[in-house]
């Protein structure tokens, strides 16, 4: 799952100056001189080149954005339908299905493409799953003759199967060596858990799950969704838009259209128990607080955002203090998984066994005071502009864009949402009383899970 948290970043004051700068350079107004009544106006504009949808046939479409900064095109596939559209009883069947999708079955296929300097990667969200090809623009076409020719009939052998099958076992115990994974897990589980459909569970399944997806499983898995009436295609290319209507058209045509599918909702409630503990061997301890968000629309999208930058990311943020003048941990982190009908926002840090009652305390202390007193206009309009440079980052590079179009896309807001977010974030920004009631609701103790991963548990104390 893409968004399975990286190991963070430990941020130095180095950081935080070339960030600054970076500010002044793409927000002009957040360095100047504001004259008594009148504005400093900043204009942003996510990309160059706007993205556009090209209708080719009634059946086939996709949505292109011309880039020439690089001789490389990406396309992204996504397909409708991630964990939530898979029985928890057969968890990791999503992604058997999808890697069987695109293995290779010849070694002349893989020597080509790996000579080409082509790649292919792809995970499992929980509303749909992605697949990103990238590759020199000259080699495009021969990597898109390979891989949709497998695509088009793939070789759902038991042999494969059972060698994926192992990987996936491989890779769900990698998985469990994460704090990071394992709180992420925990908080989907908690909240989506105890369902037939949800959210919850590793993508690649566990021991039990494993046992009960085959052939036959994966096989209508593939003819039900792996068809265009279930697929957002989105390319980033340096060619034209004729030639690569031209490349999409050969590569695609052939692709059965199917029947769009809808998964059905479900029901997401905060547990009774409100506390999760992970015994786990370390020298460290990792101290978590996670809440339910409501489904995806451009107002709960942006506070969320804002939320993140607020409460844990890097100098500034109200997790910090905990590090730079307590000394009561080495990492802070915020980050929140959206879908398509909620989501779940969650911050953590990690400190040392022997801190971890102080820690657990002040970080309580943190959440309870910016749900009860918010936060001031300039913190929200300093929030504001860290949301905004640190989005230019996550789609500053061509395989990012193109996620997050596909993403959006899958997710139903459309295409169009990265380059709306900007204007929102501003206005966003200066809302600062409808800002400060969504924190006092979002932050409200009983709505809050803890999980806490370490040697031993603390001793939970009142606020």
């Amino acid at each position: 799952m893409r968004n399975i948290l990286k190991p963070p970043i430990k941020t130095k004051r180095i950081n935080f100056l070339v960030l600054y700068v970076v500010l002044l350079m793409i927000l002009p107004g957040l360095g100047a001189e504001e004259k008594p009544g009148s504005e400093v106006q900043r204009t942003i504009k996510l990309w160059k080149s706007s993205p556009e949808r090209i209708k080719i046939n009634d059946q086939l479409s996709y949505i292109f954005q011309h880039d020439s900064t690089t001789q490389i095109t990406v396309i992204q596939l996504a397909v409708k339908g991630g964990t939530r559209a898979i029985p928890v009883i057969r968890r990791g069947l999503m992604f058997l299905t999808l890697n069987l999708s695109f293995d290779m079955q010849t070694y002349i296929d893989l020597i080509e493409f790996t000579q080409m300097g082509s790649s292919i990667h792809y995970s499992v969200e929980g509303d749909f799953c992605v697949v990103t090809i990238q590759g020199l623009t000259k080699h495009i076409d021969n990597t898109l003759k390979i891989l949709m020719g497998i695509f088009r009939d793939p070789l759902f052998s038991s042999l494969r199967i059972d060698s994926t099958l192992d990987f996936m076992s491989l890779q769900q115990k990698s998985e469990e060596e994460s704090l990071e994974n394992l709180m992420q897990y925990s908080l989907l589980n908690a909240f989506y858990g105890k369902q037939d459909y949800s959210y919850a569970g590793s993508i690649f399944g566990d021991t039990e799950s494993r046992k009960k997806i085959g052939r036959k499983d994966a096989l209508q898995l593939y003819k039900a969704r792996f068809n265009l009436s279930n697929m957002c295609i989105a390319v980033s290319s340096d060619l034209s838009r004729e030639e690569t209507t031209k490349l999409i058209e050969k590569h695609f045509k052939n692709i059965p259209v199917g029947t769009p599918l809808q998964d059905e909702t479900f029901r997401m409630s905060v547990p009774e128990s409100k506390s999760i503990f992970i015994k786990k061997e370390n020298q460290q301890v990792l101290i978590s607080f996670g809440v339910l968000l409501p489904g995806i629309n451009m107002e709960n999208y942006t506070r969320v955002s804002l939320l993140k930058s607020l409460m844990g990311k890097g100098i500034g943020s109200r997790l910090w203090q905990l590090r730079l003048e307590k000394e009561l941990t080495y990492n802070i982190n915020a980050h929140f998984l959206q879908m398509k009908d909620s989501g779940i926002f969650f911050m953590y840090i990690k400190t040392d066994t022997s801190k971890k009652e102080e820690a657990y305390r002040a970080f309580r202390k943190i959440i309870t005071e910016t749900a009860k007193n918010g936060v001031s206009p300039e913190e929200l309009k300093m929030t504001a502009s860290f949301t905004e440079a640190e989005y230019l980052r996550q789609n500053e590079t061509k395989p990012e864009r193109m996620f997050n179009i596909a993403m959006f896309e899958s997710l139903g807001v459309g295409y169009e949402f990265p380059g709306l977010l900007f204007s929102s974030i501003e206005r966003e920004g200066i809302e600062v009383e409808k800002f400060n009631k969504w924190l006092g609701e979002i932050f409200q103790p009983e709505k809050l899970i803890e999980v806490i991963i370490g040697p031993e548990d603390l001793k939970r104390v009142p606020d």
